[in-house]
């Protein structure tokens, strides 16, 4: 019969590095564990958005009736939200910065009721916003056919900000945590006016 080897320290270290490495290379290949492990990795090291009204650009009326699609297949037109402000995330499943911002998108959502519209946008399909599992944390989540060229969605994610006028007020590119006290106070003057 053979001896069993004692633990040493060096035996530990060797099968938790081997560990590691499987991990990692199970994070590299299989997809949806690299985007959520991404979007994990980016959460720790957002920076604070902070939202100003440094524009004040109309939407033209022919892109107003933009078509989003909910998660249930309804369809909604865009020209409906006009008369309350509107806050859109451009984002993709794929997308690990849009995965870590979709957090402090939701806490900021949660405390405006209906006053503010939230809307995250993804040009995938209903069912492949579905398998990502998000829309079982999330109720804003849509689909649409294409973004309309007003916003200029030219990386993901891309936030925008529309007054109840559908003027363009705010526009970001690139993950952020959004929701803090100043973002809040500022939505709050925007319902407001």
């Amino acid at each position: 019969m053979k001896e069993k080897k004692p633990w040493t320290f060096k035996r530990v270290y060797n099968l938790l590095t081997n560990v590691l490495l499987v991990l990692i290379i199970c994070i590299l290949i299989i997809p949806s564990w690299r985007t959520s492990f991404q979007g994990w990795f980016q959460r720790l090291t957002m920076s604070d958005a902070e939202f100003t009204e440094e524009l004040k650009t109309p939407m033209p009326a022919n892109q107003q009736n933009w078509e989003l699609f909910t998660m249930n297949g309804e369809m909604i037109n865009f020209a409906e939200f006009k008369g309350k402000p509107v806050v859109i995330t451009f984002w993709a499943t794929w997308c690990g910065a849009c995965r870590a911002e979709m957090p402090s998108f939701g806490e900021l959502s949660e405390q405006f009721n209906n006053d503010v519209i939230f809307l995250a946008a993804s040009e995938e399909s209903i069912e492949k916003i579905q398998s990502s599992k998000l829309p079982e944390k999330y109720d804003f989540l849509y689909a649409t056919q294409t973004f309309p060229p007003f916003f200029d969605v030219s990386a993901l994610p891309t936030l925008a900000i529309m007054d109840k006028d559908m003027n363009l007020v705010y526009r970001s590119v690139g993950a952020a945590d959004l929701n803090t006290e100043e973002n809040v106070a500022f939505l709050n003057q925007l319902k407001n006016q």
